[in-house]
């Protein structure tokens, strides 16, 4: 069983208005394989549901080939980290 995201709201004031406050939903999320489409609609529906600006998915067991899947299904950037390498065909 997955474990649910955590979410906090962080303020940051931006360079550029340096009088202007900004305000982000960040979710922490431990998902624990992301390897079925399936999980992957259920995962991001859930962060659009809670609005979510910036989040972080931990152990999403992805091989860097598969990580497309999740930019497809996203309305933001992504940025993902990958297991080295020579331990994808493992």
């Amino acid at each position: 069983m997955t474990s649910l995201p955590h979410s906090t709201t962080a303020s940051s004031q931006s360079m550029r208005t340096h009088n202007k406050l900004h305000q982000y939903l960040i979710t922490t999320w431990n998902i624990r394989g992301l390897a079925t489409p399936q999980k992957r609609y259920k995962t991001l529906a859930q962060l659009n549901r809670r609005g979510t600006q910036i989040g972080f998915l931990q152990e999403t067991h992805l091989l860097r080939s598969e990580s497309v899947k999740l930019h497809k299904k996203w309305r933001g950037q992504i940025y993902v980290s990958f297991i080295p390498p020579m331990l994808e065909e493992l």
